[in-house]
């Protein structure tokens, strides 16, 4: 699936805004996302990412980096085996 280019800028954008700001919580729900931006895994404070109501097929293997994360929602995506994988061994709620 080819990427939503304005879908991945916007995430880009509002992930760089998090890191700044140091928040806890990011919420890309419903973003037209087919890609996430491998930039995500750099909020080492994040507690919550939300995914959930996009198109994603796979997560950047740089979401294993963010070991203070607590609640990781995926539904209503395309996510394959092997994200589900990641996230299980990281022990990742899975919503």
């Amino acid at each position: 699936m080819a990427r939503d280019e304005e879908a991945y800028f916007r995430a880009k954008k509002k992930i760089n805004e998090a890191r700044r700001s140091a928040t806890t919580e990011l919420r890309l729900s419903k973003a037209g996302l087919t890609d996430l931006p491998s930039s995500v895994g750099e909020l080492s404070q994040l507690r919550l990412l939300q995914l959930s109501n996009n198109r994603l097929t796979s997560l950047p293997d740089s979401i294993g980096n963010l070991s203070m994360l607590e609640e990781l929602i995926v539904e209503h995506n395309q996510l394959k085996i092997p994200s589900v994988t990641i996230m299980m061994r990281h022990s990742y709620p899975i919503v």
